[in-house]
């Protein structure tokens, strides 16, 4: 099973806003009160091999320093350690998986159903899908909109020369590969013409048009 660890500074507000019981939740290890100082001490002495034990690691941004911050990013970077941030200072939500899956979330957006529908995920088919707690029931679509958008820019600046260039995601390259054969995705660094780059933005279109 995945496991979770959640750091939060800010008890009452957790309580106050949080769908479900932390505490009820076995892959999930809440990091509070004196468990958080002890936290932050192992991160000042440089002791970070506890964090081997999770998949993701999720913590109220303000709750670190600028340098803390920087320690988690750089130790997510070097184990593909999914990392989210939430703060009532974050005005909407961003996410970049380029390095490693990095998730930026207002604080409420964090603390709302989503959270519940993305340890419900965890639960039922092991699987870290940070997308849930961006957008919820309809991640899939909006994960396909903004990939459209991205590909309709690229195509209109003629930006498309080889696989790479589509930043598909590994689980989208996947499903066009099994569904169209589209083997030819196999290679980031293989050139593609006008006629597979025009297939695939069909393609998106859609599995658009079946999930509105």
């Amino acid at each position: 099973m995945k496991q979770i660890i959640l750091i939060e500074d800010r008890v009452e507000r957790m309580k106050r806003l949080a769908p479900i019981k932390f505490k009820s939740i076995p892959f999930l290890k809440l990091i509070t009160a004196s468990e958080y100082d002890e936290f932050i001490l192992r991160l000042k002495k440089g002791e970070l091999e506890f964090l081997n034990d999770f998949d993701c690691i999720i913590s109220h941004k303000s709750a670190l320093s600028v340098a803390q911050r920087d320690i988690i990013k750089k130790y997510c970077k070097s184990f593909n350690t999914t990392l989210v941030f939430f703060s009532g200072g974050i005005s909407y939500s961003f996410y970049n998986d380029d390095i490693f899956p990095y998730l930026n979330i207002n604080v409420k957006e964090f603390y709302s159903d989503n959270l519940k529908l993305f340890l419900n995920e965890v639960q039922d088919n092991n699987k870290i899908n940070v997308s849930i707690l961006q957008f919820g029931e309809k991640w899939k679509l909006n994960k396909l909109l903004n990939f459209r958008n991205d590909l309709i820019t690229k195509i209109n600046g003629k930006n498309i020369n080889r696989v790479r260039d589509f930043n598909l995601t590994e689980e989208l390259k996947r499903e066009l590969i099994i569904s169209e054969s589209y083997e030819f995705l196999n290679n980031d660094f293989s050139t593609i013409d006008n006629i597979q780059i025009a297939s695939v933005k069909t393609k998106i279109d859609n599995l658009i048009n079946e999930l509105i």
